[in-house]
């Protein structure tokens, strides 16, 4: 465009801020020649932006020929011809950067190692999974570090050393259900149809062999000297007791009397509606939780 304070030297006002290379100015008077003339550079200045506007956003001079006006401008199509095609650019660029974007970060994700991660328990590094689904860490040292499985197999080991029995009662889950880390063995055969006894009384001594079964000798006989007698033949002893059986007459005078002998072995031991050894009534218990 043209600088006006080149152009018009002598008429035009160069003291308006809104104006810094200078603006026109009107002739006091219509005899006057003292205003800012309208001169071929200045008109050529206004229509070769215009042209200029037009070839860049057609690519070439395609105008209507009639004069601009509201619904029908050839400039203002060209100005919003070129705010799309800058915006179709803008957006362009903007879809560009993000698939690239995307395209970085699925690259990125795909990574085995990104930034040095490893599976190894090495400080200072992003931990990342193996192959197998697995990765590896230090020996905890604090309450809240991560466990291992070397310290939770420890952890069991004192909990449940090898060698820990549990009683199995029918209808419960078995050890191998409850606990499945640990290998277990079914040793019932050690103590096969055994009744187990506190240690103490009549019991053998802890560690020696299995006690033989016995029961409580059970004795009794008859009183007297004679089983049928008239009056020596006295009530039992012990588990043995006499039934009257009746008389008859003896071989002299009067009669004689006959008894017949009954057992019964609750006259000599303790008796129930079952046989059962010396025991004690005692309960089982199990962890249910920990705390």
């Amino acid at each position: 465009m043209i600088k006006i304070d080149e152009s018009y030297t002598d008429y035009f006002d160069d003291t308006d801020d809104a104006y810094p290379g200078g603006k026109a100015v009107d002739a006091p008077s219509d005899e006057s020649i003292e205003g800012t003339p309208l001169k071929a550079n200045f008109f050529n200045d206004v229509i070769g932006f215009f042209q200029a506007l037009i070839v860049r956003a057609n690519g070439d001079f395609s105008v209507s020929g009639r004069p601009d006006k509201v619904g029908a401008s050839d400039l203002l199509n060209a100005i919003l011809s070129l705010v799309g095609e800058e915006s179709d650019a803008r957006n362009d660029a903007i879809i560009e950067e993000a698939d690239a974007r995307m395209a970085a970060d699925s690259e990125h994700a795909a990574l085995t190692s990104p930034h040095s991660a490893t599976s190894s328990a090495i400080a200072g590094r992003i931990i990342v999974r193996d192959k197998n689904g697995r990765a590896k860490v230090a020996a905890p040292v604090e309450e809240d570090d991560i466990a291992r499985k070397a310290d939770v197999d420890a952890a069991l080991r004192v909990v449940m050393p090898i060698g820990t029995k549990y009683v199995l009662l029918p209808g419960e889950k078995s050890p191998e259900e409850l606990w499945p880390f640990c290998n277990w063995e079914n040793v019932s055969g050690n103590w096969a149809g055994d009744f187990f006894r506190v240690e103490g009384g009549n019991a053998l001594p802890f560690g020696d062999e299995e006690q033989e079964d016995t029961i409580r000798n059970i004795t009794g006989k008859t009183g007297g000297s004679s089983l049928m007698a008239t009056s020596n033949a006295t009530g039992g002893i012990g588990a043995i007791y006499l039934v009257d059986g009746g008389s008859s007459p003896s071989a002299g005078s009067g009669s004689m009397s006959y008894h017949n002998v009954g057992f019964d072995a609750s006259l000599a031991v303790p008796t129930s509606n079952e046989n059962r050894p010396i025991n004690r009534t005692i309960q089982i218990w199990q962890i249910t939780s920990y705390k």
